[in-house]
């Protein structure tokens, strides 16, 4: 089985700084943004949030959209990594080997 590019992958995680009275509602925010994930609230209301999608432009737009929202202080981007995805599809294979 051949495998081919079908596209990218781009993981990313950061770290937002809110204000106590804002913490659900960013929470909110964040849970409402499609592939991104909230892993802990720290006691002094930094949120570990990881991110992914299918493309380059996503992550960065979430960031913007959290670090505008009320209440958010920092917005921390830790880690990015982009892949390339593999597609096992008879699509693809087909498109390797035409016959």
């Amino acid at each position: 089985m051949t495998a081919r590019l079908a596209g990218e992958f781009h993981i990313a995680s950061a770290i937002i700084q809110v204000t106590p009275a804002y913490v659900a509602t960013v929470s909110d925010v964040i849970e409402g943004l499609g592939g991104a994930q909230i892993h802990m609230v720290a006691p002094d209301c930094r949120l570990v949030v990881t991110f992914e999608s299918e493309d380059e432009a996503t992550i960065p737009a979430q960031l913007s959209t959290i670090r505008e929202t009320a209440g958010v202080l920092a917005v921390v981007l830790v880690f990015h990594q982009a892949e390339a995805e593999l597609s096992t599809s008879p699509e693809a294979r087909h498109a390797d080997n035409p016959t």
